[in-house]
């Protein structure tokens, strides 16, 4: 959580790597980290990017 919240202050002036962060977080969250769900998420998310 400490790192979430690190993450979140350094990033505030990137709104794309903000939303990242905050993305990731979600996954970690919700027990979605390294599962097939959240490669293709974040890999969607870089596509667009």
């Amino acid at each position: 959580m400490l790192a979430f919240i690190n993450n979140v202050l350094k990033e505030k002036s990137s709104k794309r790597r903000l939303l990242e962060t905050v993305q990731e977080f979600s996954l970690v969250c919700r027990g979605l980290i390294g599962t097939e769900y959240a490669r293709q998420t974040l890999a969607a998310k870089q596509l667009i990017a």
